[in-house]
Order: C-alpha cells, then sequence, then structure tokens
C-alpha cells in the first residue's frame, strides 16, 4: 500500500491473492481495524472517462491468482486512521465458504515508490 499525506483519509492497497485449491473461492467481505470501510474496486471505461466500480464479491479460479494492482482492481479503504509511522495495516479476508483469512500489508513510503 502506499503511503498516504496525513490528512488523507482515503487509500488504495494493492496485492496478489492465490487460491491454491482445486475449486473456486469468493471474497465477499474486508475489514480492517485502519478503516471504516474497505472495498474491492474496479478501473473501467464509460463513455471515455476512467471510473471506480465497487464489486461485491471477487472469485479466484480454482489454483489462480488474481492480482490487485492500480488501474485494475484494487483494495479502497475509506476513513483510513494510522498510527503515527505505522509501516503495515492489517486486513481481514472473509471468503463466501465462511473461511477467513487476516493478511498484513507493508505501507511503502513515498520515497521508495520512485
Amino acid at each position: 500500500m502506499p503511503e498516504i499525506a496525513p490528512v488523507s483519509r482515503i487509500a488504495a492497497a494493492y496485492l496478489a491473492l492465490t487460491n491454491p485449491n482445486r475449486t473456486s473461492v469468493t471474497l465477499v467481505n474486508l475489514t480492517s481495524d485502519s478503516a471504516a470501510h474497505v472495498m474491492i474496486h474496479e478501473t473501467v471505461e464509460e463513455n471515455g472517462l476512467l471510473k471506480m466500480q465497487h464489486l461485491n464479491q471477487l472469485e479466484i479460479g480454482p489454483e489462480q491468482t488474481v492480482k490487485l494492482s492500480p488501474g485494475g482492481k484494487h483494495v479502497m479503504l475509506m476513513g483510513v486512521k494510522l498510527e503515527d509511522n505505522a509501516d503495515s495495516i492489517e486486513l481481514n479476508l472473509e471468503f463466501m465458504s465462511g473461511n477467513k483469512q487476516r493478511i498484513i500489508i507493508p505501507i511503502v513510503k513515498r520515497s521508495e515508490l520512485n
């Protein structure tokens, strides 16, 4: 996740989700103690303009990896509240099956992005 300005309360996170199973899995909810709302968005072009579209769920096929990256599908965090000098955020993933997984996303400082 790129570092956000101290006054910003919106952030995007990018990651890859791999399904090692032989059947599809469907991500249906994301939460974080670091944000009021966490959603998956997809950047789409409509009438020549780029906009973000909310996805209610994300299916990951058998033995596939879905990359969440700039300009495509990505995680949006709204109402972000980070501790000073935080170096990561925790995301909680919930799947349609009821399985849950916690992941840690590192925060990349702006000086390291170049």
